[in-house]
């Protein structure tokens, strides 16, 4: 990121054991969270939604600023997409 980048894309396949996935449920926002004030930048997630085989993902698909500040999010295990315009 030191070379100027102001978007940062995550696209995320998090799914996991349910005890695992339960402990981890804001935890990936969080650290996205920091990421963004730390560096300045815009993040934008998308992450798989649902359960299969004993796992699952929570989500969620997301527009985090650079103030570390959650623009839009589709909520948690909902199936969706954020639509956001971005002025650079």
């Amino acid at each position: 990121m030191s070379k100027g980048a102001r978007i940062l894309v995550c696209p995320c396949n998090n799914i996991t054991p349910f005890a695992k996935a339960e402990r981890l449920k804001t935890a990936h926002n969080d650290i996205r969270v920091q990421r963004c004030r730390d560096k300045g930048i815009l993040l934008v997630s998308s992450d798989v939604t649902g359960t299969r085989d004993g796992r699952i993902s929570y989500g969620p698909n997301a527009v985090i600023d650079h103030h570390g500040a959650t623009v839009d999010q589709v909520p948690l295990m909902t199936e969706g997409m954020v639509v956001v315009d971005i002025a650079y």
